[in-house]
């Protein structure tokens, strides 16, 4: 399976959702009507530090992934990630406590990459292509 642009694709999304918790971390707070204190301040740049570091593995390991014994803890690390948050994301928007279309569409995405690194972990990797595409 292909998965140099599945890693891609999530390190693009980790670094966006990641910088923007770093850079925007007021604004992100109170556009969602929460009060940005000193501690939900220092998480959301905590969160945003994670997502960024995560996507900097995902960049640099984007040729590497291929299923087999030294790229299931990669795949399996960033199943787990997108598997829980897609869990706490779509609670709040089955309940419609959410915030409208952003927080629906950062559920959808998460959803979709939660389903494709399980696709990469719990699938077979085929022995008869490279494990790095050139």
């Amino acid at each position: 399976m292909q998965t140099k642009i599945l890693m891609s694709f999530s390190a693009l999304f980790l670094a966006a959702l990641g910088i923007g918790a770093l850079f925007l971390t007021q604004g992100i707070l109170i556009h969602y009507g929460t009060y940005a204190g000193t501690f939900s301040v220092i998480i959301l740049k905590v969160v945003g530090g994670v997502l960024l570091g995560f996507a900097v593995l995902n960049w640099t390991a984007r040729a590497a992934l291929s299923g087999g014994a030294s790229g299931r803890p990669l795949a399996l690390g960033n199943f787990v990630h997108f598997a829980l948050v897609t869990l706490a994301l779509w609670r709040p928007v089955a309940a419609r406590t959410a915030g409208g279309a952003k927080f629906l569409t950062v559920a959808v995405l998460y959803t979709i990459f939660a389903v494709w690194f399980a696709v990469v972990l719990f699938s077979k990797p085929n022995p008869d292509k490279p494990s790095s595409p050139s």
